[in-house]
């Protein structure tokens, strides 16, 4: 591990940081939970590779099994496998650290075999204390006008199959950068079609086209995306832990919710870790103890308060001018719940969640907020995008 805090390899189309006094510990089972600072250590030899696309290999070894890149993506750059490997080889009075190896696997000098990537335990990897960023280069020829279409994917070590992590794109540089938490396999691509729902939408398909690309939003099936259904409290609450890369936290021995399943399913809208993850930020709560609801629909309203609280934006707290300024805005916005006033009116300013127009063909446009109405995916995805581009994930013109 670099003192220096980072790395770069092959010409700089791979280069690793992370902040200063940046060690390497034990991957932790429960992350966002103290675990202490058993096994830090500095002195693991970290090892990248560029692998092949379609076995995974970075030397002559063949794998059994290598997850293939979800339909309809494709490379736009190298596959690369960067490992720190186990935390620790015991032996009668030492501790031994074993630094990256093969990703199909190794047998140490001391005779013991550890195994392929894909079955390696979840807790037998090494991870950084603090989150780093990873900048990757892709194929320098892929036009600029294509840049919201690229991003990372990453084998997951709970799943063991490719998790779309977004990133951010330098089109000066052919490059893109994404946090970096845990070791693997790493690859750019570029998603090459659209669900024929996102292609007919009217007024969102350059957002959900976004959010489709860099995995803030998953399909609802193979035939479609979704783009008319509602938004549900868990998809929504999972889609702001994404915009806003924040590092995940979660117990899977002590759940927060008795009706959020702990099972990772592949394909699923979302997965408990976001969840624990916006319970933990504080971005959402439950209905009730123990309950969260994850699948029913959220309105516009509750979803102004997730984003006022993910967003951190100011809130009004003169509740008699708040009603005024709702009621100026909206022709509705006396029916905007009183306890969600303060959050809509933030986030009607931040101009992420408008108004809709009263009647488009009148001299002088109105417009309501209809606080009490169905969330939908649509909707949703232009939500995200204009955050992201404030929050400077994306450009602001495409």
């Amino acid at each position: 591990m670099p003192s220096s805090g980072g790395f770069a390899s092959f010409n700089n189309a791979l280069s690793l940081n992370f902040p200063k006094n940046t060690v390497l510990e034990p991957t932790n089972p429960n992350p966002g939970q103290q675990e202490g600072d058993t096994g830090l250590t500095s002195n693991q030899y970290i090892l990248a590779g560029i692998a092949d696309h379609r076995t995974g290999s970075i030397t002559t070894s063949t794998g059994s099994f290598f997850p293939p890149f979800t339909p309809g993506f494709v490379p736009a750059g190298n596959v690369y496998w960067i490992d720190a490997g186990f935390p620790a080889e015991a032996s009668v009075n030492a501790y031994t650290p074993i630094g990256g190896f093969d990703p199909y696997g190794v047998t140490s000098t001391t005779g013991t075999s550890y195994p392929a990537f894909y079955n390696r335990d979840a807790t037998n990897w090494m991870q950084p204390t603090n989150s780093g960023t990873l900048t990757l280069q892709y194929d320098p020829s892929i036009l600029n006008s294509v840049q919201t279409q690229l991003t990372v994917f990453h084998i997951d070590h709970l799943s063991n199959t490719w998790e779309n992590v977004g990133g951010i794109v330098n089109v000066a540089n052919h490059t893109i950068t994404v946090p970096f938490q845990q070791f693997g396999y790493y690859a750019v691509v570029e998603e090459t079609s659209d669900y024929q729902d996102i292609i007919q939408h009217p007024y969102a398909r350059n957002a959900l086209s976004i959010m489709s690309a860099k995995g803030i939003m998953l399909p609802k099936s193979a035939a479609e995306f979704g783009v008319y259904d509602n938004i549900s409290r868990a998809e929504f609450a999972e889609m702001l832990v994404k915009v806003l890369n924040l590092p995940l936290a979660y117990d899977p021995a002590n759940p927060s919710f008795d009706d959020v399943p702990t099972q990772i399913s592949s394909g699923a809208l979302w997965d408990y870790r976001y969840i624990e993850t916006s319970v933990r930020k504080g971005i959402v709560r439950g209905i009730a103890p123990r309950l969260f609801a994850p699948n029913d629909n959220l309105t516009r309203e509750q979803a102004a308060i997730m984003i006022a609280k993910a967003a951190n934006y100011k809130l009004a707290l003169d509740p008699t001018a708040t009603a005024t300024a709702l009621q100026s805005a909206f022709t509705d916005g006396g029916n905007v719940d009183f306890y969600a006033a303060p959050a809509v009116l933030s986030v009607y300013k931040a101009g992420i969640i408008e108004g809709l127009p009263t009647d488009p063909t009148a001299k002088k446009t109105t417009y309501y907020f209809n606080p009490q109405a169905p969330l939908t995916r649509a909707d949703a995805a232009i939500v995200a995008m204009k955050m992201m581009q404030k929050l400077k994930l994306l450009p602001i013109t495409m």
